[in-house]
């Protein structure tokens, strides 16, 4: 007679609400990446008191500390920059340029952008973020 039972304990991870939060973790960051500006360059903007609405039609110009032109994440050099401005002269009424200068970039790349869109009536909006 064999008076021995064995008993088999199992190990057993209930994943269920793991997955759950993966789920809702996933959606959360597929929302958020929906929300950020794909045609924006990186630029430490200065700060100011004051801000201004922007239209709803923007170019965004971009000026680096190194004194580099980009509209719209597109490199371009002042004599490019110039045609495209140019090229909006007409619907300025339509169109907003918002400078986005590198609070450490020189400001005479700054003032270039600032002259040439004043030479064809364009709007002006400068990009600064709000003092703390």
């Amino acid at each position: 007679m064999n008076l021995r039972r064995r008993h088999k304990i199992g190990a057993e991870v209930n994943t269920s609400s793991l997955n759950d939060i993966m789920f809702f973790l996933l959606l959360f960051f597929l929302l958020a990446s929906t929300l950020v500006a794909p045609h924006v360059i990186k630029v430490t903007l200065p700060k100011a008191a004051t801000g201004q609405t922007v239209p709803k039609k923007n170019l965004n110009v971009s000026v680096t500390k190194t004194g580099e032109y980009f509209i719209d994440k597109t490199p371009v050099n002042e004599a490019q920059l110039e045609e495209t401005l140019k090229s909006y002269q007409g619907k300025a009424e339509e169109v907003t340029v918002i400078i986005s200068a590198d609070s450490a970039a020189q400001v005479q790349p700054f003032v270039n952008v600032m002259d040439i869109a004043s030479r064809y009536k364009l709007k002006l909006v400068v990009a600064a973020q709000k003092k703390d």
